[in-house]
């Protein structure tokens, strides 16, 4: 997971790993490969948001509208609002949904 971290990409990562993967890892990390652009370096924590992430890939690929609700440091109360993923970026160390 470092060389995701530090910017080189999913598509090295994936490289390396290949060989200790079971063939389902594997289609899955060509999946993400599809939908994940690198950019920059950095860390952020997405262990607890793997269930999201995956239901968005779900929708990218499948073309489906997905119902966000999201709510910023700033706003008292959260918004809704439908989206089409397109795709993800990380950068420095953040995901960044692509709708």
């Amino acid at each position: 997971m470092r060389e995701l971290r530090s910017g080189k990409g999913t598509s090295r990562f994936c490289e390396r790993s290949k060989a200790h993967w079971a063939t389902q890892d594997l289609q899955y990390c060509d999946k993400m490969n599809r939908f994940l652009q690198t950019t920059g370096f950095g860390s952020s924590d997405y262990t607890q948001r793997g269930r999201i992430i995956d239901r968005l890939i779900v929708a990218m690929e499948d073309r489906k509208r997905v119902l966000v609700v999201y709510q910023s440091v700033q706003a008292t109360e959260p918004v809704e609002q439908e989206l089409g993923p397109q795709g993800f970026v990380w950068h420095n160390g953040s995901l960044y949904l692509i709708a």
